[in-house]
């Protein structure tokens, strides 16, 4: 286990265990000790591990171990799940957590339809990027168009595809960020539609911007899934490594600044 770097303060760690509560094992005590040990040698500091068959609301919990056994937390039930901050969240934006880490990971699995696969050609992405490039007036038309494409919604396969032959140069994928923080709503709809569309790099960076999207609009829960998924699709791919690290080192937050200025900058050189 590694924590230093992640500017963890405190850890709260459960254990989930079909046993009968009130039972603790000498050898989840040991576990628990061991996760209190790695936790300070990251600089962090477990408050406490508690166990409990599931949690669900009306659960109940027991202390496995804590340096400090705070006398009221040794035991007791779980609130409401439904009245939690993380879960108001979700509701808000007409979504209900998946039931796994399984699931959740799977949210973000290629679409098994090979006839509704979309296949960018590279070329045609390199040819628009040099003409970019040489062109201000053609990277602002590029971006006006992508605004509108955004708005379209993931039905229209011709928006889906142009969009998707965006992401297969890094300009263009970099002029598109600023975008999606001006629209981050119907840009996440469409980035999580190419995702499931493509395969390689434009996955890959579909499934990056698609972080950044979450991010800006309050999905928070999605993007150490997403950015996972990208990493997977392709081990190598630049820009996943670098937002994983900033994401471990700085938060959302330094994510966000970065990318972002990164794009204003490619727009102040290229637009």
């Amino acid at each position: 286990m590694h924590l230093s770097g992640l500017h963890i303060d405190a850890l709260v760690v459960f254990l989930i265990a079909p046993r009968e509560v009130g039972r603790v094992e000498a050898e989840e005590k040991s576990m628990a000790q061991q996760i209190a040990r790695w936790s300070h040698e990251g600089g962090a500091r477990m408050l406490g591990c508690w166990r409990t068959e599931e949690i669900v609301s009306a659960g109940k919990y027991e202390l496995v171990y804590s340096p400090d056994s705070p006398p009221r937390w040794q035991r007791g039930t779980i609130d409401s799940l439904i009245n939690a901050p993380a879960m108001e969240t979700l509701i808000a934006h007409g979504e209900l957590p998946e039931a796994s880490r399984g699931d959740a990971a799977a949210y973000f699995s290629r679409e098994g339809d090979e006839e509704e696969a979309i296949y960018p050609q590279p070329a045609e992405a390199q040819s628009l990027a040099a003409a970019a490039s040489k062109n201000p007036q053609i990277l602002t038309e590029i971006m006006e168009e992508a605004r509108d494409l955004l708005e379209r919604g993931p039905k229209d396969r011709q928006a889906l595809e142009h969009l998707a032959l965006l992401l297969g140069h890094c300009l263009l994928r970099d002029a598109l960020i600023n975008l999606i923080f001006q629209h981050p709503d119907p840009a996440l709809t469409m980035l999580y539609a190419i995702a499931r569309k493509t395969r390689g790099e434009i996955r890959a960076n579909a499934l990056c911007l698609y972080s950044v999207a979450a991010m800006c609009s309050g999905r928070g829960w999605r993007v150490h899934f997403a950015l996972h998924a990208a990493e997977e699709e392709m081990p190598e791919h630049r820009l996943t490594y670098l937002m994983r690290q900033l994401f471990n080192h700085c938060g959302f937050e330094g994510v966000l600044e970065t990318v972002r200025s990164g794009s204003r900058a490619i727009l102040d050189v290229y637009g």
